[in-house]
């Protein structure tokens, strides 16, 4: 519906979806020239009168919806409320997953430094380990000259 074509104030005769929105039989809606006349020729709603014109000019359009905006204003503060509430959470998660970050680059160091450990632990195990050997070589060199 293009907004500048608005321009003829209808009342609901029963009710109906506007959009997404269910609205209730006596919802006064401003149209177009073809909105209101597939909802007038479809018994959907009929000319407002001239005092209901007046009356949804004068409340910008809200007309006998009155409760609705009391309901969605309280929704939209509820939301309000709901958005606050998830933007500190999301700061609150902001600040652990730097906690969580620092923590995983201190662990990366710490693997670093035990892979290093390791490696000089499998190093020494290496020169042992031959040392061990030259002493076998030499224990029966010993053993075979006390013979």
């Amino acid at each position: 519906m293009d907004l500048l074509a608005l321009g003829y104030v209808v009342v609901l005769l029963r009710g109906a979806f506007l959009g997404a929105v269910f609205r209730e039989e006596g919802f006064t809606v401003e149209v177009d020239r073809n909105g209101r006349n597939a909802m007038v020729a479809g018994a959907i709603a009929r000319d407002a009168t001239d005092e209901e014109i007046a009356k949804f000019r004068e409340t910008g359009g809200g007309g006998a919806d009155d409760g609705n905006l009391s309901e969605a204003q309280a929704q939209l503060s509820a939301l309000e409320g709901q958005h606050r509430a998830l933007a500190e959470e999301v700061g609150a998660l902001g600040v652990t997953k730097g906690l969580l970050a620092r923590e995983i680059e201190d662990l990366g160091s710490a693997k670093t430094t035990l892979a290093d450990e390791v490696l000089a632990q499998e190093q020494k195990k290496t020169a042992l380990t031959a040392e061990v050997a030259e002493l076998e070589k030499a224990k029966k060199a010993a053993a075979k000259a006390a013979k």
